[in-house]
């Protein structure tokens, strides 16, 4: 339940106001329009991080975010792959399993003949 007052009944009853939507559009728009990697690439690079090998990642790799090599032995360390997969079932709203198809249409009558 909303209380009176607070910002959440606020943001709802300004989000009414046709002007300030469009306005809120504009600016997402915007900023959006401004953005220096879109949703398609971060989508490819999640996949990466989630498919490399760890022991595929050289220094010049997009993927290496620290790197240490001796005369012997290189090491790399790579963005976290749980992390990633975390992020992208996040990003492809998979966070929810798909309702089985009987429960995708439902009706539900209240009081209804008889009532």
């Amino acid at each position: 339940m909303i209380k009176p007052g607070t910002g959440y009944l606020r943001g709802w009853q300004l989000m009414k106001n046709p002007e300030i939507k469009a306005r809120i559009a504009e600016l997402q728009s915007e900023a959006a329009a401004e953005c220096r990697i879109d949703r398609l690439r971060l989508l490819d690079f999640l996949s990466d991080v989630i498919q490399t090998s760890a022991s595929d990642v050289q220094e010049e790799s997009p993927l290496c975010q620290a790197f240490y090599r001796s005369e012997k032995v290189f090491s790399s360390q790579m963005p976290d792959k749980l992390r990633a997969v975390e992020l992208l079932v996040k990003l492809c709203g998979w966070e929810k399993p798909p309702l089985p198809e009987e429960q995708k249409e439902m009706k539900i009558v209240i009081g209804g003949e008889g009532a």
